[in-house]
């Protein structure tokens, strides 16, 4: 049986493009969730989470049953940015530290770069998380015409700031240019607010690739005891998810949501600007959730045995579909 992995779904989607003429290239739009469990989303059966949006995507596309991650944040991400098992990168294992001096060589091949030869303008809005030591190794280095977003493995939800090693500091940055003009923020809306306006000043005559990557739903703020999440709304929280008994599943039940809703309004600002009928929509997590641990979020990824950082297929097996209006058999669950 064939697993789809992140690297190998990368390297279908340049084949796609490559094929279509120029006037019929698909916009691809990829929305990378951070820690979301298996079992945190409607189609996998969750009765505590709302993911309609998410859930609309499969309905109206494909949801895969056997979609494989890596275990953690920076080998799934070199994955899908070079379409290469991690371990030829030097990046399998653990995720790179904050500040950590290590990067992928640019002799390899990157999906932006791919595209960019094929006419495509490239936007990463969100996490980067691959090194950025220089500016020679940040997202424009390797094939992005912008960033918006981080470029370390998380921060705090509205104050936008890491801490490592006893070193607290703003992550935050426009094309190089540090932001401190968004503390107060919540993260999941400014990556809304971002995606709407690069798809809204989207040249139409060009295919569109955009790079969602999402804080949601990893720890905010970190402390010596460990990372904890940071929801937009208490009230809200303790009404909406009032039920579960666990508070930081409660949190972090609210934080999938709003990230859920944040992908709803990324779909109907395509369809606005008149490009939702030619635009690839994927979505998946980019390993299991850390249920316990430094970083717990209370994710859960029932059935299946482990966490994030661990080779069992809770750590590496995660929700994923992908939506195009061009597909014939809709709503099906793809078992390869």
């Amino acid at each position: 049986m064939y697993l789809i992995k992140v690297s190998q779904f990368c390297l279908a989607l340049v084949g796609v493009a490559s094929w279509c003429n120029a006037e019929k290239k698909p916009n691809i739009v990829m929305i990378v969730a951070d820690d979301v469990g298996w079992n945190d989303v409607g189609f996998h059966g969750s009765n505590q989470i709302d993911t309609p949006n998410i859930d609309a995507l499969g309905l109206n596309g494909i949801y895969f049953d056997r979609y494989y991650a890596q275990q953690s944040c920076t080998p799934s991400r070199s994955a899908l940015l070079t379409g290469r098992y991690p371990i030829r990168l030097g990046y399998q294992g653990k995720p790179l530290h904050a500040g950590e001096n290590r990067s992928i060589s640019h002799d390899f091949w990157t999906l932006p770069k791919a595209l960019k030869g094929l006419g495509y303008m490239n936007h990463l809005v969100g996490k980067w998380h691959l090194g950025s030591a220089s500016k020679n190794f940040t997202p424009q280095a390797y094939g992005y015409d912008s960033h918006y977003g981080y470029l370390d493995g998380f921060v705090s939800y509205f104050d936008h700031d890491i801490q490592s090693d006893g070193h607290l500091g703003k992550d935050m940055y426009s094309d190089h240019q540090p932001l401190t003009n968004t503390t107060g923020e919540y993260f999941t809306d400014l990556v809304t607010r971002k995606s709407i306006e690069v798809i809204k000043n989207h040249p139409q005559e060009k295919p569109l690739h955009l790079v969602i990557s999402h804080l949601a739903a990893h720890t905010g703020k970190s402390t010596s005891m460990g990372g904890f999440l940071e929801v937009a709304s208490d009230e809200y929280n303790d009404k909406k998810y009032g039920y579960i008994p666990d508070k930081i599943r409660r949190m972090y039940a609210e934080i999938v949501e709003r990230m859920d809703t944040s992908i709803g309004d990324v779909v109907e600002a395509l369809d606005r600007k008149g490009i939702l009928d030619n635009t690839i929509i994927v979505f998946f997590s980019d390993n299991g959730a850390p249920t316990n641990g430094f970083f717990k979020n209370r994710g859960s990824n029932f059935p299946f045995r482990g966490i994030k950082l661990s080779l069992f297929e809770g750590g590496v097996r995660v929700p994923a579909v992908v939506y195009s209006s061009k597909f014939k058999n809709k709503g099906r669950i793809y078992k390869n």
